[in-house]
């Protein structure tokens, strides 16, 4: 939400529209190249150019730096630096290779020109817009999925016939013969190629999370998750990782990632996709929180945070 708030800001920006003295000033030296022009002149010249521009693409630069810092993964957001940096050398190649060519073009289409940054101004903003609606999208699904969550606790309600996953049937009927974790069992293989099934924990506090590696809020979940798998033995952490999904690395390679970043949660691997699709999983991170009793509370598609899991831990030991 603060990224597309600053994407607008900026676009308004770039548009003129909000008005920042201090970038609007202009302070000039002149300097004295002896002996000629060579390469690290240049490159010396070249910086301190660009250096003198910083208000001018100062805001382009920010919105290219919030979406960056906003992506999925660190190669992402290099990938959205090294776009922003070749756009913004291509013209100074064209100058350097055309100079004439160039300059009369831009001479000659001057008007049209000093449009382009209004263009630009109205993308930003426009990616700022998406950036919020985006946002505001995952804030109201945790929302919702929080207060389903909780209702159902108090539910004890035959799930209906159509139900087919547990997206669908939150809790089992107090008088039902078979719980929610005997109909969406698994068994997927962990890093050492052990089988493990979800039923086996039956007892715990069950956390079943769908996770990948690249997502951003994963990742944020991981440390509050991480904690309670080291200090509640009431509960087990179970993550599900789908290898080659949305661009997800082999089973090595999510094994280095969590082993690097400090994470030691036992993780299972759906190669196939079948848990996936079972428990109709349509974005990371989702999670199902199953009570002892083998009877699932429910589940929250999107992040949850350290609070609001613990919240939901003790619901499901009530």
């Amino acid at each position: 939400m603060i990224g597309g708030v600053l994407l607008v800001f900026f676009g308004l920006v770039s548009l003129h529209v909000i008005s920042i003295p201090f970038l609007n000033q202009t302070h000039l030296h002149t300097m004295k190249v002896n002996g000629g022009m060579g390469f690290f002149k240049a490159a010396f010249m070249g910086f301190f150019f660009s250096f003198a521009w910083s208000p001018c693409v100062g805001p382009l630069l920010a919105q290219a730096i919030v979406k960056a810092a906003s992506a999925d993964s660190a190669s992402t957001g290099w990938i959205y630096i090294a776009a922003y940096a070749l756009g913004f050398i291509c013209i100074f190649l064209l100058l350097g290779f055309f100079t004439t060519e160039v300059l009369n073009l831009l001479n000659k289409y001057k008007k049209v020109v000093k449009y382009t940054g209004v263009i630009a101004g109205l993308v930003v903003i426009g990616m700022g817009i998406w950036t919020l609606g985006q946002a505001v999208q995952t804030y109201n699904a945790s929302i919702n999925a929080i207060g389903t969550a909780s209702a159902e606790t108090q539910s004890s309600a035959e799930p209906s016939a159509s139900a087919s996953a547990p997206a669908a049937s939150a809790s089992a009927s107090a008088a039902s013969t078979q719980t929610d974790i005997a109909k969406y069992d698994f068994s997927l293989k962990d890093g050492d190629g052990n089988t493990v099934t979800l039923s086996s924990y039956q007892g715990k506090t069950i956390i079943l999370n769908f996770f990948g590696t690249w997502c951003h809020y994963c990742n944020q979940e991981m440390p509050g998750l991480q904690d309670i798998n080291n200090n509640d033995p009431s509960v087990q952490v179970l993550m599900v990782a789908a290898p080659g999904l949305n661009g997800e690395g082999d089973i090595a390679y999510v094994e280095n990632y969590m082993k690097t970043k400090g994470y030691n949660m036992k993780i299972v691997y759906d190669t196939d996709l079948k848990a996936t699709k079972m428990y109709k999983v349509s974005g990371y991170p989702t999670n199902f929180i199953y009570k002892p009793d083998g009877n699932l509370l429910g589940y929250v598609p999107g992040y949850v945070s350290d609070t609001d899991m613990r919240n939901f831990i003790a619901q499901s030991q009530q």
